[in-house]
């Protein structure tokens, strides 16, 4: 050992990206070759992860779909993150990533709310009975507001109103 600890060289097996990649803190260093050839499979698959997470938020029309895979997408971020200190990442790094993801969610919330609103019109024209015209806009208002802890008091409103729009479509059809 090195006197006083000095040009310790290699991972601390206590930090973060060490407790990642091999799932527990413990005492002493692991070398940054060996480190990297443990957490590369680790750190590939969470970008395959990430980038279906990407895929999904982007593409569905399920309120749960879109949020969970949200949540999954930060928290394989937060993992990437973590392993940047120590990983040969390509930019963007993934704390880059991580900041855009971030500075974005209230857009991506909206680009959602937009999608799903479409979804809920255009199914609501299909269906022949008020009955069932009405259910699908309380399913609209109760699928998004499941997940108001979630969104930005802009995302709620924007909804809100959506949902307010959907009930008036659903009220001027009735009325001949």
């Amino acid at each position: 050992m090195a006197p006083f600890g000095f040009f310790r060289v290699g991972v601390p097996l206590d930090s973060p990206a060490a407790v990642v990649v091999f799932g527990k803190a413990s005492k002493g260093r692991v070398g940054k070759r060996s480190f990297i050839r443990a957490a590369r499979p680790m750190a590939r698959q969470k970008i395959r992860q990430c980038n279906e997470c990407v895929r999904y938020i982007n593409e569905t029309l399920n309120p749960q779909v879109f949020f969970e895979r949200y949540r999954q997408l930060l928290a394989n971020c937060h993992m990437l993150v973590s392993l940047e200190e120590y990983y040969p990442f390509a930019h963007p790094y993934p704390s880059v990533q991580l900041e855009r993801i971030e500075a974005q969610r209230e857009e991506t919330i909206n680009d959602f709310i937009d999608r799903y609103f479409a979804y809920s019109v255009r199914k609501m024209k299909e269906l022949k009975t008020e009955k069932g015209k009405q259910g699908r806009v309380l399913e609209f208002y109760k699928s998004l507001a499941h997940y108001r802890a979630d969104m930005f008091p802009s995302n709620i409103k924007k909804f809100t109103e959506m949902y307010s729009l959907l009930r008036h479509e659903s009220e001027k059809e009735r009325k001949p």
